[in-house]
C-alpha cells in the first residue's frame, strides 16, 4: 500500500516527493501559487517573532513538569504535611517556584504574542496571507459546504510490505497534519487544498481500516480545544513538545490502477470521512 502524502525515503533519505499526484485533477494558477508563496513566508516570519524565545519556551515546559511531579508526590504520599515537609521540604520550596514561573512565563508569552500580532502592518499581512488562500479555493472551486479536515502526512519506509511511519531529523512527531477542504459529488471524493485538487473515484474507495497505535501528530489547529466537545471522547493530550497524541488513526484505503493506496485519517477526523464515503471503520 502506498500512503497518500507519504514521503518514501526506503532508498532516498534526501526525498521529498508526496506521493498522490496520480490523483491531482487541478492546480491554481502560477500567478496565485507565487502570490501565496511570499505571503506564506511573510506569515511565518511573523508568527516566528510572536514566540517566545525557545530556552523559554523550554524551561515553561520544564517548569510545568516539575510543579506536576511535586504535586503527584504530595498526594501520593501518606503523612501529614508537616511529616512531609520534614522529609522532603525541597518540594514545598521547588513546588512554588515552578508555579509562579510557569505563570510569568506564560503572562510573557501571550504579551509577546499580542505586541506582535496585533500591529497594523502584520495584521494587514497576515490578512492577505487569508485573502490568497480563498481566492485560490475560489478557482478551484471550492463548494462553501465544505468540511475542513486534517489529512496526515509522514516519512516512510517499506519493508516487506510493511509501511512504517519515521521521525526524520529533529523531527518529534510521526506525522504532520495538513489540512484540506473534503466534499464529495455523485463521482468523486475531494481534497482540496493551496496546492490542488486530489479527485477519488467513490468506486475506488473501499474501505476504512482502524489502526490502534500510539500516534504523534505534529500539532493541534482546530478552532476548539483538543478535549473539549466534539474532541474529548478521543483521549488526546498534548505533550511537552506541543505535539498531539492519540491512541488510534485510520486508513482510507483507494485501489487505483491495480494499486492500493491509503488516506491516513486522524481519529478526530474519523466521522466526516464516514460521511462523505459512506463506509464504516472496521
Amino acid at each position: 500500500m502506498k500512503p497518500f502524502l507519504g514521503i518514501d525515503i526506503t532508498t532516498n533519505r534526501k526525498n521529498e516527493r508526496l506521493n498522490g499526484n496520480e490523483f491531482l485533477i487541478l492546480k491554481p494558477s502560477e500567478i496565485l501559487s507565487q502570490t501565496l508563496a511570499k505571503t506564506t513566508e511573510q506569515k511565518d516570519v511573523i508568527i516566528q517573532k510572536s514566540k517566545m524565545p525557545l530556552l523559554l519556551r523550554i524551561i515553561k515546559s520544564i517548569c510545568l513538569f516539575l510543579a506536576f511531579i511535586c504535586v503527584s508526590g504530595l498526594l501520593r504520599a501518606r503523612v501529614s504535611l508537616a511529616e512531609a515537609y520534614h522529609n522532603a521540604p525541597w518540594i514545598f520550596w521547588l513546588l512554588p517556584i515552578c508555579v509562579i514561573l510557569f505563570v510569568l512565563l506564560t503572562i510573557c508569552e501571550k504579551v509577546k504574542s499580542h505586541q506582535v500580532l496585533d500591529t497594523d502592518e502584520n495584521q494587514h499581512a497576515l490578512a492577505t496571507h487569508d485573502r490568497v488562500m480563498k481566492d485560490i479555493l475560489a478557482e478551484l472551486a471550492v463548494p462553501d459546504n465544505a468540511k475542513n479536515v486534517d489529512v496526515l502526512s509522514c516519512y516512510y519506509t517499506e519493508r516487506n510490505g510493511k509501511i512504517k511511519a519515521i521521525e526524520k531529523g529533529l523531527q518529534v512527531h510521526q506525522f504532520s497534519n495538513l489540512i484540506f477542504k473534503a466534499y464529495r459529488d455523485n463521482e468523486n471524493l475531494y481534497l482540496t487544498n493551496c496546492n490542488g485538487k486530489y479527485a477519488f473515484p467513490l468506486s475506488s474507495l473501499s474501505s476504512i481500516r482502524t489502526v490502534k497505535k500510539h500516534t504523534v501528530i505534529k500539532e493541534w489547529h482546530k478552532d476548539d480545544p483538543y478535549n473539549k466537545g466534539i474532541y474529548k471522547p478521543y483521549n488526546m493530550s498534548i505533550d511537552k513538545f506541543g505535539c498531539l497524541n492519540c491512541n488510534s488513526y485510520y486508513i482510507l484505503e483507494v485501489v487505483h490502477n491495480t494499486e492500493t493506496y491509503g488516506i491516513y485519517i486522524p481519529c478526530y477526523e474519523l466521522p466526516v470521512f464516514e460521511e462523505l464515503t459512506g463506509l464504516r471503520a472496521e
